[in-house]
This record gives structure tokens, sequence and C-alpha cells, in this order.
């Protein structure tokens, strides 16, 4: 527990004065709040140009040639990150941005415009800086500068007005705090600098897009380790970068978006709502600044059923601050897998907050829902016809999901468990499986079957202890937070002794450092609960052709199988490698001709691609795996070798 409050800590210090890509918002804001805001940097799906033009045409028709008074709550603005959009011809972008535009987006945050490093120097920045040039990092790159006026231009064109985002700091966890002045003032003095330098480069031209400012760093409510001067320096920061917008312009509202987190030790709602009384009390806010919180419903830190309990408590607390807006920023994914939420629990969002905040910025449509991004039409094609005419298409009509069938088989690696559930008014987000009052395994309802009448959820455990008869049962969980569990099943399970658990392994991996693999991660026995390539189960492995594993087994052993699991659900550019190979040794030097199997046709599970060898009881000492012809990211869970029963 310590260990945790430790970095939590450092977490806050940071938090407060730094920028984080992925969050959410309502009016302007939103990355990836777990980092996997590095999710978005980690995959580039610009590729996709050829899904179906078909957008919205189905839902236009009830409408055309009438004006229809929205009396439902919709999003007024979004989120867009640059990473997906850098290679985008123009005719891409601009097709894109009429996805925004049929789904009615009004406000656009752009982000990011300069990347600031640990040390105070720029990495990467997206327009012509002289500002950033004058301290390069090592990194420097500005190969993609053209990309902000090529996001201010298709905005123009397309009626949206943009909140520019002027930096984004790295090592927000370690070295950044708003304890330290020095960091302090070195970030207010680079913000405004980068934003008078672009107001001068572009406010001109693009005089009726070049609308606003968004503030990257994201607060959490960790308030519980804050002392009194946290709170003025907090005060602080935000006051002198709003005067310093004053002098650039007067006119130009500033966006905020943090988050909270609805588990201790975070402050509660209404202790979160009166530490931002605290922090509000000290800036002179203009009229038209906006605080929109993330929802966290997506990332998970908040519960669909309970988030607005701090919608709640900051609404009245934001209603004593007469320039200050209060917006919501309602999260379209699921973070549990960077997945897209579906459009019944989106509009369940807007629908629980609408009667706290006077608009909406989400994060991110341009990532979760426009067709480009997603590869599919179902989400923006849902969601325009909600836009258009308040209706949404329900799965069903009771809130709890309904039991079908559990059937449990054994297998030679442990036990196949197969659910079938009744889907439900909002859907059916993750059905988990137990072996009697232990987590099993997870799976979740794939993107393209969330309107499927009945949902079959398909895992195997293999973590099964020994040999002897089990109980398994299968939760279901709605996406509006209501579950349901069917009856338990027993089975006979025949356990083969995995001998590679706790075993060291080689590797000759040199690529790409990004999701370290600690040489033990592989064989530790541990898999993935998730199909998303930020599991803690998993080890990321790119930049290379061929990855090799040498597993010790420290003395002969009777072979039966060797299971392999790699990520091949897309997350964050996962995709299964060509050939995947299998050999054997017994004295590490002379191997046995590898069996080979073909990566793309190994079946597979829960997002995870299922690699499993025959090995005819060979002895051997030492098995190397290979991956062969890496054709992006690889992520691994687990490689397993096996003996025979006992």
């Amino acid at each position: 527990m310590n260990s945790i409050k430790k970095i939590l800590v450092l977490f806050l210090s940071v938090v407060i004065t730094l920028g984080l890509l992925c969050a959410c918002g309502n009016g302007n804001e939103e990355t990836s709040k777990s980092g996997s805001g590095d999710e978005a940097s980690t995959e580039n799906l610009s590729s996709q140009e050829d899904v179906s033009d078909e957008s919205s045409d189905d839902s236009s028709d009830e409408t055309s040639g009438e004006d229809v008074v929205k009396n439902w709550p919709y999003i007024n603005g979004s989120f867009i990150q640059y990473g997906p959009f850098l290679n985008y011809t123009d005719a891409q972008l601009d097709k894109h941005f009429d996805y925004l535009e049929e789904a009615g987006i009004e406000y656009l945050v752009l982000f990011t415009s300069a990347q600031l490093t640990v040390d105070g120097s720029f990495s990467t920045v997206y327009y012509p800086s002289e500002y950033a040039a004058s301290r390069k990092a090592d990194t420097y790159d500005t190969s993609h500068a053209e990309i902000t006026e090529r996001m201010l231009e298709q905005c123009r064109s397309h009626g949206i007005k943009a909140y520019i985002t002027p930096i984004n700091m790295d090592g927000w966890g370690n070295a950044w705090g708003v304890g330290n002045k020095q960091q302090r003032d070195g970030f207010v003095a680079d913000t405004l600098a980068i934003s008078q330098e672009m107001y001068d480069l572009y406010r001109e031209e693009y005089s009726d897009t070049f609308y606003g400012w968004y503030f990257a760093p994201e607060f959490s409510n960790y308030f519980s380790c804050w002392t009194d001067d946290w709170y003025t320096y907090a005060s602080e920061i935000l006051n002198s970068i709003l005067e310093g917008y004053t002098e650039i312009d007067p006119d130009m509202p500033f966006l905020i978006s943090p988050y909270f987190c609805d588990f201790e030790p975070c402050s509660n709602a209404a202790d979160t709502a009166a530490a931002w009384d605290r922090i509000f009390s000290g800036i002179n806010f203009r009229k038209g600044d906006i605080f929109c919180p993330q929802d966290c419903v997506g990332s998970g830190l908040a519960k669909i059923d309970n988030f607005t309990d701090f919608y709640s408590e900051l609404k009245k607390v934001i209603d004593n601050y007469e320039n200050l807006a209060f917006w919501g920023n309602p999260e379209d994914f699921i973070q549990d897998n960077w997945t897209t939420a579906p459009i019944t629990r989106y509009v369940l969002q807007l629908e629980k907050a609408s009667q706290y905040v006077d608009g909406f910025i989400s994060f991110a449509y341009s990532h979760y829902y426009a067709p480009d991004i997603c590869g599919m039409n179902q989400f923006h094609n849902d969601y325009v016809k909600y836009y258009e005419t308040g209706a949404v298409d329900y799965y069903g009509e009771d809130l709890t999901p309904v039991p079908v069938s559990l059937t449990c088989s054994p297998i030679s690696t442990g036990v196949k468990l197969e659910a079938v559930f009744e889907n439900c008014k909002y859907g059916i987000r993750r059905v988990e499986f137990y072996r009697g009052d232990e987590l099993a395994a997870t799976a979740y309802t794939e993107e393209n079957e969330y309107g499927n009448e009945t949902l079959t959820f398909i895992v195997s455990d293999k973590s099964v202890p020994e040999s002897g008869t089990y109980s398994y049962t299968a939760k279901a969980y709605a996406f509006s937070g209501e579950s349901a569990t069917s009856d338990a099943q027993t089975v006979k399970a025949s356990v083969p002794e995995c001998v590679s658990i706790g075993k060291t392994y080689t590797t000759d991996y040199n690529g790409n450092p990004g999701y370290p693999d600690d040489g033990k991660r592989l064989t530790d026995g541990v898999y993935a609960s998730s199909d998303a390539y930020s599991d803690s189960a998993a080890s990321g492995f790119a930049d290379c052709s061929n990855v090799t594993f040498i597993i010790d087994l420290e003395e002969e052993r009777e072979i039966m199988s060797v299971v392999t699991r790699a990520l091949n659900s897309g997350s964050g550019g996962a995709i299964i490698t060509t050939t995947v190979r299998v050999s054997f040794s017994t004295d590490g030097e002379t191997y046995t001709d590898p069996i080979s199997l073909d990566g793309p046709s190994c079946p597979e599970e829960a997002g995870w691609s299922i690699a499993e060898f025959a090995a005819d009881n060979i002895t051997a000492r030492y098995v190397k795996v290979e991956y062969v012809s890496l054709r992006n990211w690889l992520f691994i869970d687990e490689i397993s070798v096996y003996s025979a029963a006992d």
C-alpha cells in the first residue's frame, strides 16, 4: 500500500503540471488517460482509407427538409490527436472532417502543437516554430510541421471552431511537479510563448476558426496528499496562464478537462468539489472559460451509475463562479481493451450528465466513432441517427443480461468455457468466468456483435492448478452496470504439468523498448485478462524482423505440447506474425527441425492468437520459440511448455 501511495503522490505532483493526451471532454478535450493515452500513439490507422462511404444515409431521410428541435443531449465537440492523421492526404483528411460535420461537431481540441521533454527541450513540433527551434532536443522533429495549419483549414471549411493545445510534456510521472517553482514558471512561460507565436501565425488567417486554448495537464482528485501550498501553486499556474491569454486576446476562451477516480485514496465527490473550490477561488476566470471534467466512465475510474455524484457536487461549486461554464467530457471508449463504446452506453452517459452541464466535448469522436479510424461505419451511423432524430436502437428490453447456458469441457491445457447470454437493453460489456470464487478468465463483446440477440463467449482456463473436479460460473456485465450470473457447472479436468512456469529464458530481441520484457513475464503463468496491448501480463516487441526465445527447463523433461499466446486484436497495432516455430534441444546448441505454424491461421481466443504445438513427448531441456516476420507490434503474454499429466 505504501508503494502505491508513493506512486500516486508522484503521479499527482506531475498530473497538475503536465499534459496528458487521453482524456475525455465535452466541449473540448481528451486523450488517453492511461496511458494509454499511448494507445493512439502506438497505432497509426491512417491506412484505413477504404471504409465504405455509406455514412448516415439511412437516418437522414427521416428529417430531411425539416427543422428539428433537439430536446435530447448531444456532443458539441471532441478531441483530435494528430498521430493517426500525420500521413493523411488532403482528400482523406477532408473525408474525416465530413464525418465530424455530420456528427454535429462544433468545437475541436487540436492536440498538440509542441512536445516538451523532461529536460525542457522540444522534441517534436507540429507547426513552424522559431521558439521551439531555439531549444532542440536530440530527437527534434519538424517533419509534420504543416499538420496544425492543415487541421485549421479543415476546421474552417467545415465550420468548426478549434481549441489549440500549445504544449504537451513528457515525464509527467517523474520530474514534473506543482511544488517545483522552476518547472512551474517554465511551463507557464513556454505555454504563453508558444501560444503567442501560434496566434501571430494563424489568428488573422483563421479568425473564425482559431477560437480558444486547451490546457493539456490533467489534474486528478488525489487531493489527500496536497499541502496548502499546492492549492496556491495550482491557482497561480492557471491564473498566470489566463492573464497571459487575456493579453494575447481577451476574447479567446480557455478549456480545462481534469479527471477523477471514484475509489480510495482519491477524494470522494464532495471533497473533490471542495478542493476545486479552493483552486478556483484564486483564479480570475473570464467569461466563456470552461471547466469540462472527464466522466471517467470509459477509463473505468468511475462507474456509469455514480459518475454523476461528482458532476452534481462540482456543479454546486461552479455555480458560484459566474464567468466559468460547466461542461462534461463523456468518454466514448472502453479502456479495458481500448475499443469503442456502443451508442447505447454513450447516450446513457449524455442523458445522465445533461442535467448538470451546459454542453459536451467528448474524447474522442475522431478516434473511436469516425469510420476511417475505427474501421466500421456502424458507430458513426448510429450516432448521426441519434444526433438527427434522438432515436437509439437498443439491443433488448431487459436491463439485465439473461444467462442461457454454460458449457465446460476438458482440454489438453485446462478447461474450455463457453457461455451464452441473451442480450439486454444497453448491451453486454464483458463476461467473467469464475473457478469457484477465483476469476479464471474474462471475455469482451466484439464491437461488431454489440447488437446480437444472443452472445457467445468462449475462453480457456489455462490456470487450473491440478487435475480434479471444478465448479465454474459465468457473470455477464451490462454496459449500464447490471449483472447476471449463470448456474454453476462442474467439470473433471486432467491437467498436464506446465514445466515452464518460473523458468528463465533468453532472447535475441534488440528492438523497440517501448513495452519491455523483464525476462520473467512470459513464463510466470499469468495470462492477460483483456485484449488490450497495455495489459500488464504482456510484453511488446517491434522494429525487428524476428524474435527468438529460448526457455531453459533446468533439466530434461518429456514434453507433450508447447502453447504460445500473441495478441491479434489490433490494439496498439498488435498483429500476429507470419510464422511461429518451435524446436527442442538437450544441450542448448543442437536443435531439432522446427515445427511451424502459420500465424494468421492460428485459432483466436478473446483477441489472442493461440499457437499450440504437439511435441509427441519429445525429451528436451531447452525449448526455442521463434516469431518470424513481424508485421507490426508483437505482444506476447505467455509461453507454456507442458509435460504429460500424472
